[in-house]
């Protein structure tokens, strides 16, 4: 019988702009993390953040009183776009590297 399960790998990041950083990526999305991105939405940059988030496994990022910060839209909307271009980058530079070694 196949087994059913989240099969995906993870890598960690550091990301350039924030020192001491780390991202721990996945190299894909699941059917579930895309069930609200609907077609045409391509160009709505809340949707594509959204997707960013669900890329991100965990990070190291906390707040003023260094309490961690939970992965989600609003947080990944504090990041600059150089860091946003920059996970993107990696995640697909990821999963081409998965790809070829499966």
């Amino acid at each position: 019988m196949p087994i059913l399960k989240d099969f995906r790998r993870t890598k960690v990041l550091k990301l350039k702009k924030y020192e001491g950083s780390e991202i721990e990526i996945y190299d894909s999305l699941l059917a579930g993390d895309i069930t609200d991105f609907k077609a045409g939405d391509e160009g709505n940059t809340a949707k594509s953040l959204s997707l960013v988030a669900k890329l991100i496994k965990s990070w190291n990022f906390t707040n003023e009183k260094n309490e961690p910060l939970e992965v989600n839209l609003e947080n990944i909307k504090l990041l600059d776009i150089e860091s946003i271009t920059e996970i993107s980058n990696t995640v697909k530079d990821f999963s081409i590297e998965v790809k070829k070694k499966d």
